[in-house]
């Protein structure tokens, strides 16, 4: 089948970023394509303001979860950034639109569930053991154990389903396509 694009959605700490980057290599050398295979993870807030022309200092204002509404009306009264579902709307067209060019690994931002009805983007699931999610963050954040395993990995997985709640209206983000491939625990060498 001709997968022009990838969505990688993935736990907090399932190394979601080392993953898309290693199988982009991978992609580039098997395809022997001349348009190379490009990682969209947090490169995709400045092509989102770039393709809608939109000013750079909005890139606070879009994290991969997502913000209170308190912050979200304050932040529209205020003019501060236009309202949060405008954000997403954008953000939407961008990953459509990128999907249809093809050799993009889209990874999160609800990629997967925007894509979903596409039949040439390829869907992959990371999920790690919670040990090795919170060694991981552990390491990149340079934290304690307790907080990454109390705080941070919770918070990440926390963000994603509220993500897809809030403006896709989806339960979980498992249950939104049918993911043909689960990567479990992915070993550095395993791509």
């Amino acid at each position: 089948k001709g997968w022009r694009t990838i969505t990688i959605s993935r736990q907090a700490g399932s190394r979601g970023r080392e993953v898309a980057e290693a199988l982009a290599g991978y992609l580039q050398v098997k395809t022997n394509d001349r348009c190379p295979w490009t990682v969209f993870d947090r490169n995709l807030v400045e092509k989102v303001l770039t393709d809608h022309h939109l000013p750079g200092q909005l890139a606070r204002f879009m994290p991969e979860d997502r913000h209170s509404e308190i912050e979200n009306i304050l932040g529209d009264v205020l003019g501060v950034h236009p309202p949060s579902p405008t954000l997403v709307a954008k953000t939407t067209e961008t990953i459509l639109h990128l999907a249809e060019l093809g050799n993009a690994i889209l990874l999160g931002r609800g990629a997967n569930i925007i894509t979903s009805r596409l039949d040439y983007v390829f869907h992959v699931r990371l999920i790690g053991s919670l040990e090795r999610r919170v060694a991981y963050i552990r390491k990149m954040l340079q934290m304690e154990e307790r907080e990454a395993r109390e705080q941070q990995v919770p918070l990440g997985d926390r963000a994603v389903v509220e993500l897809v709640q809030v403006y896709f209206r989806f339960e979980t983000p498992v249950r939104v396509v049918r993911v043909p491939v689960v990567v479990g625990e992915v070993n550095r060498g395993a791509l």
